[in-house]
């Protein structure tokens, strides 16, 4: 079912979105939720390309939603490298400047490094441009405020109730767990609302 519904897309078209959505999207990142934007973009009727370092083989997301999307119409443009975003005199996005990126030598441990291609430098025509990279929590916090234990990762240590080492201060989503699904981060936000209703019934 989820296939003919891919395939069947171009029929539906979605309401106009409540923000301005260009007609050639680039979509920077190589996971789930940077091929969603891609997907939800097309879908729209929009010219959508994917901007990764990666090659299309490395991308983070299952081999048959990569299926899926190059049958939408999103369009991959693997192993670049966004380095500026353009304006026109209005200040609107007009474009992308990108670097080309290649396979270098092996290092000791058998991995393949990216190394930036010379004279690879070319403009991307874009009109608007979704960010979709991954991200890690602030290891800041710990250094800022005394007493808050931060782990090695950068996430915040919570206890079974999520509250942190700061008495009566408590934490939740991406910052306690890393990066994960937005349904999780939802969900963890739930509980900490149950666990401090019960802390402030105590008190």
């Amino acid at each position: 079912l989820m296939r003919i519904s891919h395939e069947n897309t171009a029929k539906f078209k979605l309401k106009p979105p409540d923000f301005i959505l260009g007609d050639k999207v680039v979509v920077i990142g190589s996971g789930n939720t940077a091929l969603d934007c891609a997907r939800t973009a097309v879908r729209y009727g929009k010219e959508v390309k994917m901007v990764f370092r990666k090659s299309v083989e490395e991308l983070r997301v299952r081999k048959e939603e990569r299926i899926f999307a190059e049958e939408e119409g999103v369009k991959f443009e693997p192993r670049v490298n966004p380095v500026e975003i353009k304006g026109d005199p209005n200040n609107f996005v007009s474009s992308i400047k990108c670097m080309r990126y290649d396979y270098a030598d092996e290092d000791e441990s058998g991995n393949w490094s990216l190394a930036q291609v010379p004279d690879s430098e070319f403009l991307m025509d874009a009109d608007t441009v979704v960010i979709a990279i991954g991200h890690q929590p602030n290891a800041t916090a710990g250094r800022l405020v005394s007493r808050l234990k931060v782990k090695r990762d950068g996430t915040i240590a919570v206890n079974s109730s999520n509250m942190t080492t700061l008495s009566g201060i408590f934490a939740a989503g991406n910052v306690v767990t890393n990066a994960g699904p937005v349904v999780e981060a939802i969900a963890s936000g739930l509980k900490v609302a149950d666990d401090i209703d019960q802390y402030l019934q105590q008190i």
